[in-house]
C-alpha cells in the first residue's frame, strides 16, 4: 500500500511527511514538477536536509534544471523505484502537490512514446477529437489548450477512456485542508521569506546556466522575466507571483477534490506530528476493518 500526502501549496504536506515517515519507517517520494530540479531551491520551497530528519528523499534534485523532462519520464522513473522499494517491502509515502505527476503513476495513464509527431493547432484537435473521441472533450474547455493537448495524446497513444480510472497500485490519499484565506497568508508570509533568503539572485543564476522548458513555467521563477526585460519592479513580481500561487491554490484544491480519492484532514490548528497521530489512528481502523 502506498500512503500519499496531498493538498494545496502552504497546507504543510512536507513536514506531515516526515512525521509520518518516522512512524512508519517509511521512505518519502517527492510529488513536486519543479523540485525535481537541481537548483531550484528557494522558490519551489524544497525541503532542506536539516528538515528531513534522515528520511530518504527520492525525485528532489533528481536532474539538472537545463534538462527536459516531463510526466511521462516522472512516470517511469518514480514506478521503476516504487517497484524496487516495493521488492523490498519498504513503507513509500508520496508527498507533494503535482496531482497530474501523482496520477500518472498511480493510474493507468497512456503517453505516447517515440519521436513527437507534429501536434494540430488546437481548433483542428478539438474537430478531431468531436467527430472520433467525442468522450475526449468531457470537461475541457475549447481554450484549455494544455489539457486539449493531453486528451489529443491519449487519443493519439489509443488508451481506453476508462483506462485513468483504473489504480496501478493500491494506494490511500490523506489531503491537508485549510481555509483559502489561511492559505493565501502562509504562502504570501513564505514567498516574502524566498525573497530575503535570496530568490532573485537564485533566479539569475539559473537564467545563466539554463532552464528547460518546463522548468521556466515554475511560478516563482517565470515572473521574473518582465523584471529582466525592464518593465516590471521587483515589487511587481513579488505580487505577481502571490497572484499565480494563490491561481494555482485554487486549482491544486479542484484537481484533488475531483480527479483523485482523497480522505481530507482539517489541518487548522493542528502541528504535523497532531496530524501524522491522526492519519496512524486511521490506517489502524482501516487494517482493522479488512
Amino acid at each position: 500500500m502506498i500512503i500519499g500526502i496531498v493538498g494545496p501549496t502552504g497546507s504543510g504536506k512536507s513536514a506531515v511527511g516526515v512525521a509520518l515517515a518516522q512512524r512508519l519507517n517509511a521512505v518519502i517520494i517527492s510529488v513536486d514538477a519543479y523540485q525535481i530540479y537541481q537548483g531550484m531551491d528557494i522558490g519551489t520551497g524544497k525541503i532542506k536536509d536539516s528538515e528531513k530528519a534522515g528520511i530518504p528523499h527520492y525525485f528532489i534534485d533528481h536532474i539538472p534544471a537545463h534538462m527536459p523532462y516531463d510526466v511521462a519520464q516522472y512516470q517511469r522513473d518514480v514506478r521503476e523505484k516504487i517497484d524496487a522499494l516495493r521488492a523490498q517491502n519498504t513503507p513509500i509515502l508520496m508527498v507533494g502537490g503535482s496531482g497530474y505527476y501523482l496520477k500518472a503513476v498511480l493510474h493507468d495513464l497512456t503517453f505516447p512514446s517515440g519521436d513527437k509527431a507534429e501536434v494540430p493547432a488546437p481548433d483542428v484537435i478539438w474537430d478531431i477529437l468531436k467527430e472520433k473521441a467525442p468522450e475526449l472533450l468531457d470537461g475541457v474547455h475549447p481554450n484549455n489548450h494544455k489539457r486539449l493537448f493531453n486528451r489529443y495524446r491519449r487519443f493519439q497513444s489509443g488508451t481506453d477512456v476508462s483506462a485513468v480510472d483504473r489504480a496501478w497500485y493500491p494506494y490511500t490519499l490523506y489531503g491537508l485542508e485549510r481555509p483559502l484565506e489561511t492559505l493565501k497568508k502562509r504562502t504570501d508570509a513564505r514567498i516574502d521569506a524566498m525573497v530575503d533568503a535570496g530568490l532573485l539572485d537564485e533566479v539569475t543564476h539559473l537564467r545563466q546556466t539554463g532552464l528547460s522548458a518546463t522548468a521556466k513555467e515554475a511560478i516563482g521563477y517565470k515572473e521574473w522575466n518582465g523584471y529582466f526585460a525592464g518593465v516590471l519592479t521587483a515589487q511587481e513580481v513579488i505580487q505577481a507571483i502571490k497572484t499565480h500561487t494563490h491561481q494555482y491554490i485554487k486549482k491544486q484544491r479542484t484537481y484533488f477534490t475531483h480527479q483523485l480519492p482523497v480522505h481530507w484532514i482539517d489541518a487548522e490548528g493542528l502541528d504535523a506530528d497532531a496530524i501524522a497521530g491522526e492519519i496512524m489512528a486511521d490506517l489502524k481502523n482501516k487494517a482493522s476493518i479488512k
